[in-house]
């Protein structure tokens, strides 16, 4: 196995650990609900690329510019329940565009939720 490993390209094995870290973050990682970039399938599908990206990048940036609600953000997250809900309970297919932005919509949510615990925590500690 390591051998294998060996013969790969720096690439394909930066390819194969972004691929694992997606797994890991508990993404399905379809095919069919994936974006692919020259070739490559993405590490996240377009619902966990939507909740990352607000994760990571919206939620900060808009807790920054006071653009938020506290704790009533976690509304936003409520798309994306009916969403994966309806997926999964009746089997009706999303589209990948729909998953992306309702993934956006929770990410942004759950993020926003998330800053505000830490930062009432942090307030409370100092």
């Amino acid at each position: 196995m390591d051998q294998e490993l060996d013969n790969l390209s720096k690439k394909h094995r930066m390819w194969l650990f972004s691929m694992h870290f997606g797994k890991a973050c508990g993404c399905h990682q379809k095919p069919e609900r994936s974006p692919f970039f020259k070739g490559h399938q993405f590490f996240l599908c377009f619902r966990c690329s939507g909740i990352f990206i607000s994760e990571i990048i919206i939620a900060p940036l808009f807790y920054l510019l006071n653009l938020h609600f506290g704790f009533y953000t976690l509304l936003f997250a409520i798309p994306l329940i009916i969403d994966g809900s309806i997926q999964h309970f009746f089997h009706i297919e999303s589209t990948n565009t729909r998953r992306f932005i309702t993934g956006c919509l929770g990410g942004y949510g759950i993020g926003i939720f998330v800053i505000h615990i830490l930062m009432t925590i942090i307030k409370y500690i100092i």
